[in-house]
């Protein structure tokens, strides 16, 4: 089963193929201003030089946020359009719950926070066994996040990227805790600085995975 697993959410843009677990090709950089203008490309040379056909693909998995708004919006589209294009089923998991995968198990809870770059954090607690969430996605500040970590034995902050390879084991291993369908969406959790323009339609995600269907 061949997987594409692409993160755009947070400080880079990646993606990466398995088949199983095996690792056939993967790329990452620093996500910049003209990152959506040309990871399409390089998505599209990788495959060439793996020798990997995108109609092989069996699934693809994004993460849908929160973090980087228009990192989101590149993985988001791309994965989206990819999964119409080919007709095959697209899956998406939170960057905070992608995070807690690479944790290794806790007995306690463990506080997941990604640096928003705006001086506060996003954040959301998770059972430090099954890494299923035990409330929802939050935006703290500093100080308010030192409280809550004072509240808990395990608090981790990372500021990194998500290791692809662990990810597509938590692919294989819960896909039930994976979304698909309509629910594959950004997780913003709050609104982009930059003001919208005005007089401009709305985008129903829905539109694509009804003709998706």
């Amino acid at each position: 089963m061949k997987t594409l697993l692409i993160d755009t959410s947070l400080k880079h843009t990646q993606f990466a193929v398995f088949d199983g677990k095996a690792l056939n090709c993967s790329h990452s950089e620093p996500q910049q201003r003209r990152s959506g203008d040309v990871f399409h490309l390089k998505l599209k040379e990788a495959l060439e030089q793996a020798g990997c056909d995108p109609q092989a693909l069996d699934q693809l998995v994004v993460t849908m946020g929160p973090g980087s708004f228009t990192g989101i919006r590149i993985g988001l589209a791309t994965a989206k359009s990819l999964g119409l294009a080919l007709n095959k089923p697209v899956y998406g998991i939170s960057t905070l719950q992608a995070l807690v995968y690479q944790i290794e198990e806790q007995e306690t809870d463990i506080l997941i926070a990604i640096d928003s770059r705006r001086g506060d954090y996003f954040v959301q607690n998770f059972d430090g066994v099954r890494k299923r969430p035990t409330d929802d996605m939050a935006v703290l500040n500093a100080e308010a996040l030192k409280e809550k970590q004072n509240q808990k034995s395990i608090c981790v902050v990372i500021d990194g990227t998500i290791d692809l390879s662990v990810l597509n084991e938590a692919f294989l291993a819960k896909q039930s805790e994976f979304v698909t369908g309509q629910s594959v969406k950004p997780l913003y959790i709050r609104d982009a600085d930059a003001e919208r323009a005005k007089n401009l339609p709305d985008i129903d995600w829905s539109l694509m995975d009804q003709a998706h269907g």
